[in-house]
């Protein structure tokens, strides 16, 4: 007769599952440095602060949305998301190059 298995208890669970959340907490970390890496590499560059510039200015982000009758709830969600992902990306590249944020949001340096 084989032995019993023993019962399942919340410490057991957790420790079979700590080296996977581990493991994925590692990961999320590196792609989160990653991006960093890359937004810092747009920040440092003229054409990339003027990518990132369009791409704010795309997601609407300095800009005031002001719903219409003609609005639906999900117009105004789906813009209200672009929104949100806009100041991802700006917090994002302030994260990566702090003391470039001026320069990326002068939209004279579009000029040189």
């Amino acid at each position: 007769m084989t032995p019993a298995a023993p019962p399942l208890d919340g410490d057991s669970l957790s420790a079979c599952a700590l080296p996977d959340e581990a493991a994925a907490q590692s990961r999320r970390q590196r792609q989160a440095e990653a991006l960093r890496e890359a937004a810092g590499d747009l920040m440092d560059s003229p054409h990339g602060r003027r990518l990132l510039r369009w791409l704010l200015t795309a997601c609407q982000c300095f800009e005031a949305c002001e719903p219409g009758p003609q609005d639906s709830p999900a117009a105004l969600y789906a813009r209200e998301g672009r929104r949100v992902l806009g100041f991802r990306l700006l917090r994002l590249a302030r994260e990566a190059r702090p003391t470039r944020v001026a320069q990326l949001l002068d939209p004279e340096e579009d000029d040189v």
